[in-house]
Protein backbone atom coordinates (compact mmCIF):
# COMPACT_ATOMS: atom_id res chain seq x y z
CA UNK A 1 0.00 0.00 0.00
CA UNK A 2 1.55 3.29 -1.15
CA UNK A 3 1.77 5.97 1.74
CA UNK A 4 0.78 9.45 1.17
CA UNK A 5 2.88 11.95 2.66
CA UNK A 6 1.57 15.44 2.39
CA UNK A 7 3.06 18.64 2.52
CA UNK A 8 1.83 22.53 3.03
CA UNK A 9 3.17 25.56 1.93
CA UNK A 10 1.59 28.91 2.40
CA UNK A 11 2.42 31.72 0.09
CA UNK A 12 2.81 31.50 -3.79
CA UNK A 13 5.31 34.14 -4.28
CA UNK A 14 8.71 33.88 -5.12
CA UNK A 15 9.64 31.67 -2.17
CA UNK A 16 6.61 29.49 -2.31
CA UNK A 17 6.62 28.27 -6.09
CA UNK A 18 10.58 27.62 -5.88
CA UNK A 19 10.49 25.87 -2.95
CA UNK A 20 7.82 23.87 -4.23
CA UNK A 21 9.33 23.51 -7.79
CA UNK A 22 12.42 22.24 -5.52
CA UNK A 23 10.78 19.72 -3.75
CA UNK A 24 8.91 18.21 -6.78
CA UNK A 25 12.58 18.21 -8.58
CA UNK A 26 14.13 15.87 -5.87
CA UNK A 27 11.16 14.85 -4.01
CA UNK A 28 10.26 11.42 -5.93
CA UNK A 29 14.21 10.38 -5.84
CA UNK A 30 14.19 10.86 -2.16
CA UNK A 31 11.14 8.93 -0.79
CA UNK A 32 10.91 5.47 -0.45
CA UNK A 33 9.08 3.32 -3.20
CA UNK A 34 6.53 2.93 -1.03
CA UNK A 35 5.57 6.47 -0.77
CA UNK A 36 4.48 9.54 -2.73
CA UNK A 37 4.28 13.04 -1.86
CA UNK A 38 1.31 15.59 -2.58
CA UNK A 39 1.86 19.45 -2.18
CA UNK A 40 -0.75 21.55 -1.38
CA UNK A 41 -0.02 25.50 -1.71
CA UNK A 42 -2.10 28.18 -0.51
CA UNK A 43 -2.19 31.63 -1.38
CA UNK A 44 -4.36 34.52 -0.05
CA UNK A 45 -4.54 36.30 -3.33
CA UNK A 46 -7.04 36.11 -6.23
CA UNK A 47 -4.16 34.07 -8.02
CA UNK A 48 -0.63 32.96 -7.32
CA UNK A 49 1.96 36.07 -7.12
CA UNK A 50 2.86 37.71 -3.75
CA UNK A 51 5.09 41.03 -4.10
CA UNK A 52 6.04 39.75 -8.20
CA UNK A 53 2.17 40.94 -8.57
CA UNK A 54 1.49 42.49 -11.97
CA UNK A 55 -1.97 43.51 -13.42
CA UNK A 56 -3.72 44.01 -16.64
CA UNK A 57 -4.77 47.29 -17.08
CA UNK A 58 -8.46 47.56 -19.24
CA UNK A 59 -10.61 49.81 -20.16
CA UNK A 60 -8.73 53.03 -20.34
CA UNK A 61 -9.53 54.65 -23.93
CA UNK A 62 -11.98 53.83 -26.49
CA UNK A 63 -8.99 51.03 -28.34
CA UNK A 64 -9.43 48.44 -25.73
CA UNK A 65 -6.20 48.88 -25.06
CA UNK A 66 -4.52 46.49 -22.21
CA UNK A 67 -1.72 47.45 -20.33
CA UNK A 68 0.26 45.32 -17.77
CA UNK A 69 2.58 46.73 -14.75
CA UNK A 70 4.22 45.33 -12.10
CA UNK A 71 3.04 47.05 -8.63
CA UNK A 72 5.17 45.11 -6.38
CA UNK A 73 8.86 43.81 -7.54
CA UNK A 74 9.84 45.10 -10.50
CA UNK A 75 13.32 42.94 -11.48
CA UNK A 76 15.67 40.93 -9.60
CA UNK A 77 19.15 40.10 -9.46
CA UNK A 78 21.19 36.64 -9.25
CA UNK A 79 24.63 37.30 -8.41
CA UNK A 80 25.11 34.28 -5.53
CA UNK A 81 26.00 30.88 -6.83
CA UNK A 82 22.61 29.10 -5.55
CA UNK A 83 20.45 31.68 -7.29
CA UNK A 84 22.65 31.65 -10.18
CA UNK A 85 22.34 28.36 -10.53
CA UNK A 86 18.24 28.35 -10.59
CA UNK A 87 17.90 31.16 -12.58
CA UNK A 88 20.48 29.99 -15.19
CA UNK A 89 18.14 26.93 -15.32
CA UNK A 90 15.24 29.70 -15.48
CA UNK A 91 16.82 31.08 -18.76
CA UNK A 92 17.09 28.24 -20.46
CA UNK A 93 13.95 26.68 -19.98
CA UNK A 94 12.65 30.49 -21.52
CA UNK A 95 11.14 31.81 -18.36
CA UNK A 96 13.86 34.67 -17.77
CA UNK A 97 15.96 36.87 -19.92
CA UNK A 98 18.38 39.19 -19.02
CA UNK A 99 16.81 43.15 -18.73
CA UNK A 100 19.61 45.24 -20.30
CA UNK A 101 17.87 47.44 -23.03
CA UNK A 102 15.95 50.32 -20.88
CA UNK A 103 17.40 53.39 -21.52
CA UNK A 104 17.89 54.95 -17.75
CA UNK A 105 18.60 57.98 -15.90
CA UNK A 106 20.66 57.94 -12.16
CA UNK A 107 22.33 61.48 -10.99
CA UNK A 108 23.87 59.08 -8.51
CA UNK A 109 26.07 56.10 -8.86
CA UNK A 110 24.59 54.56 -5.67
CA UNK A 111 23.37 50.58 -5.56
CA UNK A 112 20.42 51.33 -3.48
CA UNK A 113 17.77 50.13 -5.62
CA UNK A 114 19.39 46.31 -6.29
CA UNK A 115 22.12 48.26 -8.48
CA UNK A 116 19.97 49.61 -11.16
CA UNK A 117 21.36 51.40 -13.45
CA UNK A 118 24.76 51.08 -12.87
CA UNK A 119 25.31 47.81 -11.55
CA UNK A 120 24.04 44.48 -13.71
CA UNK A 121 23.19 42.00 -14.35
CA UNK A 122 19.29 42.25 -13.91
CA UNK A 123 16.56 39.55 -14.70
CA UNK A 124 12.93 40.19 -15.79
CA UNK A 125 10.62 37.39 -16.71
CA UNK A 126 10.32 36.39 -20.74
CA UNK A 127 6.53 37.20 -20.36
CA UNK A 128 3.35 37.89 -18.10
CA UNK A 129 5.13 40.56 -16.10
CA UNK A 130 7.32 39.77 -12.67
CA UNK A 131 3.96 38.04 -11.80
CA UNK A 132 5.23 35.57 -14.90
CA UNK A 133 8.38 34.21 -12.57
CA UNK A 134 5.64 32.49 -10.36
CA UNK A 135 3.29 31.47 -13.17
CA UNK A 136 5.99 30.08 -15.29
CA UNK A 137 6.87 27.46 -12.43
CA UNK A 138 3.39 26.68 -11.32
CA UNK A 139 2.45 25.98 -15.32
CA UNK A 140 5.16 22.82 -14.72
CA UNK A 141 3.54 21.39 -11.87
CA UNK A 142 1.92 18.06 -12.16
CA UNK A 143 -1.41 18.20 -10.93
CA UNK A 144 -1.39 14.89 -9.83
CA UNK A 145 1.39 16.23 -7.46
CA UNK A 146 0.51 19.98 -6.52
CA UNK A 147 -2.98 21.57 -5.84
CA UNK A 148 -2.59 25.16 -5.77
CA UNK A 149 -5.57 26.68 -3.70
CA UNK A 150 -5.88 30.43 -4.35
CA UNK A 151 -8.17 33.08 -2.20
CA UNK A 152 -7.32 30.38 0.63
CA UNK A 153 -6.01 31.95 4.19
CA UNK A 154 -4.40 29.60 6.37
CA UNK A 155 -5.61 31.18 9.49
CA UNK A 156 -4.80 27.97 11.93
CA UNK A 157 -2.74 25.18 12.71
CA UNK A 158 -2.92 22.69 15.27
CA UNK A 159 -1.13 19.56 16.19
CA UNK A 160 -3.44 16.66 16.17
CA UNK A 161 -3.48 12.67 16.43
CA UNK A 162 -2.80 11.25 13.68
CA UNK A 163 -6.18 9.64 12.50
CA UNK A 164 -5.30 6.55 10.15
CA UNK A 165 -2.69 5.52 13.23
CA UNK A 166 -3.39 2.58 15.03
CA UNK A 167 -4.53 3.02 18.82
CA UNK A 168 -1.20 1.41 19.88
CA UNK A 169 0.54 3.84 18.12
CA UNK A 170 1.85 7.40 18.55
CA UNK A 171 1.44 9.84 15.53
CA UNK A 172 0.30 13.29 14.70
CA UNK A 173 -0.43 15.39 11.83
CA UNK A 174 -0.88 19.39 11.36
CA UNK A 175 -4.16 20.49 11.01
CA UNK A 176 -4.65 23.15 8.83
CA UNK A 177 -7.89 25.46 8.54
CA UNK A 178 -8.35 28.30 6.03
CA UNK A 179 -10.93 30.80 5.38
CA UNK A 180 -11.90 30.92 1.38
CA UNK A 181 -13.32 33.12 -0.74
CA UNK A 182 -13.49 36.76 -0.30
CA UNK A 183 -12.99 36.42 3.46
CA UNK A 184 -9.29 35.66 2.47
CA UNK A 185 -8.33 38.49 0.47
CA UNK A 186 -6.23 40.67 1.67
CA UNK A 187 -7.39 44.12 1.10
CA UNK A 188 -11.27 43.04 1.05
CA UNK A 189 -12.92 45.60 3.10
CA UNK A 190 -14.71 45.11 6.16
CA UNK A 191 -18.30 45.79 4.80
CA UNK A 192 -17.80 43.06 2.60
CA UNK A 193 -16.68 40.32 4.56
CA UNK A 194 -19.18 37.88 5.10
CA UNK A 195 -20.07 36.58 9.26
CA UNK A 196 -19.82 33.45 8.68
CA UNK A 197 -17.17 32.60 5.83
CA UNK A 198 -16.60 29.09 4.04
CA UNK A 199 -13.84 27.10 5.79
CA UNK A 200 -11.58 24.31 4.79
CA UNK A 201 -9.68 21.55 6.97
CA UNK A 202 -6.77 19.69 5.46
CA UNK A 203 -3.76 17.01 7.48
CA UNK A 204 -0.17 17.28 6.46
CA UNK A 205 2.99 15.89 7.47
CA UNK A 206 4.95 19.06 6.99
CA UNK A 207 3.73 22.60 7.04
CA UNK A 208 5.99 25.39 5.26
CA UNK A 209 5.39 29.39 5.90
CA UNK A 210 6.85 31.59 3.10
CA UNK A 211 4.90 34.83 3.95
CA UNK A 212 6.90 35.76 7.82
CA UNK A 213 3.17 37.59 8.42
CA UNK A 214 1.75 34.26 8.90
CA UNK A 215 3.89 33.28 12.23
CA UNK A 216 5.46 37.11 13.32
CA UNK A 217 2.00 38.81 13.63
CA UNK A 218 -1.05 37.31 15.36
CA UNK A 219 -4.93 37.18 14.39
CA UNK A 220 -5.59 41.06 14.04
CA UNK A 221 -3.35 40.25 10.76
CA UNK A 222 -5.41 38.93 7.90
CA UNK A 223 -2.36 36.80 6.59
CA UNK A 224 -1.68 35.83 10.33
CA UNK A 225 -1.77 32.22 10.74
CA UNK A 226 -1.88 31.84 14.52
CA UNK A 227 -5.32 31.99 15.02
CA UNK A 228 -7.67 28.72 17.05
CA UNK A 229 -7.01 27.17 20.18
CA UNK A 230 -4.57 24.68 20.76
CA UNK A 231 -2.48 25.84 18.27
CA UNK A 232 0.07 23.62 17.23
CA UNK A 233 2.93 26.12 16.67
CA UNK A 234 4.83 25.97 19.03
CA UNK A 235 6.12 29.35 20.94
CA UNK A 236 10.18 28.31 20.16
CA UNK A 237 9.44 27.99 16.31
CA UNK A 238 8.10 31.33 16.48
CA UNK A 239 10.87 32.58 18.72
CA UNK A 240 13.29 31.96 15.81
CA UNK A 241 11.08 33.68 13.61
CA UNK A 242 10.41 37.00 15.62
CA UNK A 243 14.63 36.57 16.46
CA UNK A 244 15.88 37.68 13.04
CA UNK A 245 12.92 40.65 12.45
CA UNK A 246 13.86 41.92 15.72
CA UNK A 247 17.36 42.29 13.75
CA UNK A 248 16.40 43.45 10.20
CA UNK A 249 12.60 44.94 11.26
CA UNK A 250 10.88 45.12 7.95
CA UNK A 251 10.41 47.74 5.03
CA UNK A 252 7.11 49.46 4.20
CA UNK A 253 6.96 50.71 0.31
CA UNK A 254 4.36 52.05 -1.44
CA UNK A 255 3.59 51.86 -5.25
CA UNK A 256 2.29 54.43 -7.94
CA UNK A 257 0.90 53.35 -10.69
CA UNK A 258 -0.03 56.30 -13.33
CA UNK A 259 -1.16 55.90 -16.78
CA UNK A 260 -0.56 59.05 -18.93
CA UNK A 261 -2.69 60.02 -21.98
CA UNK A 262 0.57 60.57 -24.10
CA UNK A 263 3.63 59.31 -23.51
CA UNK A 264 5.66 61.12 -20.92
CA UNK A 265 9.17 62.39 -21.99
CA UNK A 266 12.34 62.40 -19.87
CA UNK A 267 15.40 63.72 -20.49
CA UNK A 268 17.44 61.74 -22.99
CA UNK A 269 14.52 59.27 -23.62
CA UNK A 270 14.81 57.70 -20.46
CA UNK A 271 12.52 55.34 -19.63
CA UNK A 272 13.55 54.12 -16.26
CA UNK A 273 15.15 56.55 -13.27
CA UNK A 274 16.41 56.02 -9.67
CA UNK A 275 16.41 59.17 -7.71
CA UNK A 276 19.22 60.07 -5.80
CA UNK A 277 17.18 61.61 -2.80
CA UNK A 278 17.14 59.03 -0.17
CA UNK A 279 15.05 61.39 1.99
CA UNK A 280 12.50 62.22 -0.38
CA UNK A 281 9.25 60.04 -1.85
CA UNK A 282 10.53 58.38 -4.91
CA UNK A 283 13.28 55.55 -5.05
CA UNK A 284 12.33 54.27 -8.60
CA UNK A 285 10.31 54.46 -11.69
CA UNK A 286 9.88 52.76 -14.65
CA UNK A 287 8.23 52.56 -18.43
CA UNK A 288 6.12 49.32 -18.06
CA UNK A 289 6.06 48.73 -21.47
CA UNK A 290 10.35 49.24 -21.53
CA UNK A 291 10.58 46.11 -19.69
CA UNK A 292 8.39 44.02 -21.89
CA UNK A 293 10.23 45.17 -24.61
CA UNK A 294 7.11 46.83 -26.41
CA UNK A 295 7.29 49.94 -28.36
CA UNK A 296 5.55 52.34 -28.71
CA UNK A 297 4.38 52.48 -25.17
CA UNK A 298 1.09 50.77 -25.35
CA UNK A 299 0.15 49.59 -28.73
CA UNK A 300 0.06 51.06 -32.38
CA UNK A 301 -3.71 51.95 -32.04
CA UNK A 302 -3.29 54.02 -28.27
CA UNK A 303 -0.63 56.57 -26.75
CA UNK A 304 -0.91 55.75 -23.70
CA UNK A 305 2.02 55.06 -21.40
CA UNK A 306 2.31 53.36 -18.01
CA UNK A 307 4.51 54.18 -15.34
CA UNK A 308 5.30 52.77 -11.63
CA UNK A 309 6.90 54.73 -9.25
CA UNK A 310 8.40 52.96 -6.13
CA UNK A 311 9.12 54.95 -2.71
CA UNK A 312 12.10 55.32 -0.97
CA UNK A 313 12.05 53.10 2.55
CA UNK A 314 12.16 56.56 4.57
CA UNK A 315 8.77 57.50 2.86
CA UNK A 316 7.42 54.14 3.03
CA UNK A 317 8.11 54.20 7.00
CA UNK A 318 6.83 57.61 7.32
CA UNK A 319 3.99 57.24 5.73
CA UNK A 320 2.93 53.85 7.46
CA UNK A 321 3.43 55.38 10.95
CA UNK A 322 1.56 58.54 10.29
CA UNK A 323 -1.73 55.74 8.66
CA UNK A 324 -1.01 52.98 10.49
CA UNK A 325 -2.09 49.31 9.44
CA UNK A 326 -3.81 48.48 12.88
CA UNK A 327 -6.09 50.70 15.10
CA UNK A 328 -4.84 51.35 18.41
CA UNK A 329 -7.05 48.62 19.80
CA UNK A 330 -5.66 45.87 17.33
CA UNK A 331 -8.23 45.61 14.11
CA UNK A 332 -6.51 45.62 11.21
CA UNK A 333 -7.27 48.40 8.64
CA UNK A 334 -7.54 47.72 4.86
CA UNK A 335 -6.07 49.76 2.07
CA UNK A 336 -7.77 52.28 0.85
CA UNK A 337 -7.94 53.56 -2.75
CA UNK A 338 -8.91 56.87 -2.06
CA UNK A 339 -5.91 57.55 0.38
CA UNK A 340 -3.48 55.75 -1.63
CA UNK A 341 -4.53 57.79 -4.68
CA UNK A 342 -4.82 61.46 -2.54
CA UNK A 343 -2.09 60.92 -0.40
CA UNK A 344 1.09 58.25 -1.35
CA UNK A 345 0.52 58.68 -5.15
CA UNK A 346 0.80 62.43 -5.08
CA UNK A 347 3.76 62.77 -3.51
CA UNK A 348 5.41 60.20 -5.63
CA UNK A 349 4.10 62.26 -8.57
CA UNK A 350 5.71 65.52 -7.11
CA UNK A 351 9.44 63.88 -7.75
CA UNK A 352 8.59 62.37 -10.84
CA UNK A 353 7.21 65.80 -11.89
CA UNK A 354 10.24 67.39 -10.47
CA UNK A 355 12.76 65.09 -11.91
CA UNK A 356 11.18 65.85 -15.55
CA UNK A 357 11.15 69.68 -14.91
CA UNK A 358 8.28 69.69 -17.28
CA UNK A 359 4.19 69.33 -16.67
CA UNK A 360 3.42 65.71 -16.74
CA UNK A 361 1.06 64.28 -19.66
CA UNK A 362 -2.83 63.97 -18.84
CA UNK A 363 -3.61 61.04 -15.86
CA UNK A 364 -6.01 59.02 -17.03
CA UNK A 365 -5.75 56.22 -14.59
CA UNK A 366 -4.39 56.17 -11.38
CA UNK A 367 -3.77 53.57 -8.87
CA UNK A 368 -1.81 52.64 -5.64
CA UNK A 369 -0.37 49.71 -3.67
CA UNK A 370 0.82 49.53 0.22
CA UNK A 371 2.93 47.04 0.57
CA UNK A 372 3.75 46.47 4.62
CA UNK A 373 6.63 44.46 4.47
CA UNK A 374 8.03 44.73 1.22
CA UNK A 375 11.59 43.92 1.91
CA UNK A 376 13.23 43.10 5.16
CA UNK A 377 15.62 45.35 6.32
CA UNK A 378 19.90 44.85 6.45
CA UNK A 379 20.47 42.30 9.04
CA UNK A 380 24.01 42.84 8.83
CA UNK A 381 26.68 45.69 8.11
CA UNK A 382 24.11 48.04 7.17
CA UNK A 383 23.60 51.66 7.41
CA UNK A 384 22.20 52.38 11.16
CA UNK A 385 19.65 55.14 12.42
CA UNK A 386 16.18 54.25 10.62
CA UNK A 387 14.35 51.89 12.68
CA UNK A 388 11.23 52.85 13.94
CA UNK A 389 8.12 50.45 16.21
CA UNK A 390 4.76 51.63 15.33
CA UNK A 391 1.92 49.34 16.48
CA UNK A 392 4.74 46.83 18.07
CA UNK A 393 6.33 46.38 14.48
CA UNK A 394 9.63 46.95 14.36
CA UNK A 395 9.84 48.80 11.04
CA UNK A 396 13.29 49.76 8.87
CA UNK A 397 13.76 53.54 6.54
CA UNK A 398 17.50 53.75 6.06
CA UNK A 399 18.63 53.13 2.35
CA UNK A 400 20.61 50.64 1.81
CA UNK A 401 22.93 49.73 -1.22
CA UNK A 402 21.61 46.16 -2.47
CA UNK A 403 23.76 45.49 -5.01
CA UNK A 404 25.38 43.16 -5.65
CA UNK A 405 23.93 40.78 -3.08
CA UNK A 406 26.24 39.78 -0.55
CA UNK A 407 25.44 36.64 2.03
CA UNK A 408 26.10 37.06 5.59
CA UNK A 409 27.71 34.19 7.95
CA UNK A 410 25.35 33.79 11.06
CA UNK A 411 26.13 31.67 13.59
CA UNK A 412 23.37 32.84 15.61
CA UNK A 413 21.55 31.31 13.07
CA UNK A 414 22.97 28.29 12.46
CA UNK A 415 24.23 29.62 9.55
CA UNK A 416 20.37 28.51 7.80
CA UNK A 417 18.35 30.47 5.79
CA UNK A 418 15.16 29.54 7.37
CA UNK A 419 13.68 28.32 10.62
CA UNK A 420 12.39 25.20 11.17
CA UNK A 421 11.33 22.75 14.04
CA UNK A 422 11.37 18.85 14.84
CA UNK A 423 7.91 18.70 14.86
CA UNK A 424 7.73 19.54 10.36
CA UNK A 425 7.46 23.51 10.48
CA UNK A 426 9.03 25.70 8.27
CA UNK A 427 9.69 29.19 8.04
CA UNK A 428 11.15 30.20 4.29
CA UNK A 429 11.44 33.46 2.70
CA UNK A 430 13.90 36.93 2.22
CA UNK A 431 12.56 37.93 5.64
CA UNK A 432 14.60 34.85 7.14
CA UNK A 433 17.36 34.68 4.37
CA UNK A 434 21.19 35.86 5.44
CA UNK A 435 21.40 37.80 2.48
CA UNK A 436 21.29 41.42 1.31
CA UNK A 437 17.08 42.28 0.61
CA UNK A 438 15.67 40.94 -2.33
CA UNK A 439 14.28 38.09 -4.44
CA UNK A 440 17.47 36.44 -4.53
CA UNK A 441 17.04 35.95 -0.63
CA UNK A 442 13.92 34.21 -0.89
CA UNK A 443 15.06 31.99 -3.84
CA UNK A 444 17.66 30.85 -1.69
CA UNK A 445 15.38 30.55 0.99
CA UNK A 446 13.33 28.37 -0.48
CA UNK A 447 16.14 25.98 -2.18
CA UNK A 448 17.97 25.46 1.23
CA UNK A 449 14.58 25.18 3.12
CA UNK A 450 13.06 22.14 0.37
CA UNK A 451 16.77 20.53 1.61
CA UNK A 452 15.38 20.51 4.76
CA UNK A 453 11.83 19.88 4.26
CA UNK A 454 13.20 16.30 2.19
CA UNK A 455 15.25 15.85 5.21
CA UNK A 456 12.80 15.37 7.34
CA UNK A 457 9.69 13.56 5.08
CA UNK A 458 11.70 11.10 3.85
CA UNK A 459 12.00 9.95 7.62
CA UNK A 460 8.53 9.74 8.04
Amino acid sequence: MTKIVKIAVVGCGITGSTLTSQLLSRLPSSLPSTSTAQIRVYDQGYRPGGRTSSRLLTQLDDTDTEILVDHGCQFFRADLPTSRSIVDSWVDQGFVKKLDSIKSSSSSSSSSFFGFPNHPPFFYPTSGGMVGLVNNQVSTWPSDSVTVSSSHRVTSVEKVNDPSCSSHETSFKFKVTSTTGRNAIHDTADKDMSAAPPTEVDLFDAVVFTDVSSTSFKSWHRASALGGEGSGVPEEFLADVRARLDVSGRVPLFSCIVVFETPLQLEGGAEAVTFEDDQGAAWFCCRSSAKLGESPPSSPSSTLDAWVIISTPKFGVDEITRVPMQTEDGKFIPQDKGYLRDGPCQALLDDLRSFAKTPLPKIVHLDGQRWGSALPGVKFNGVEGGKKVCRDVLYDGVMQDLAPTVAYPSPAFNEKSFVMHESGLFQAGDMMSLTSPGVEGAIISAAECSDAVIDLISKK
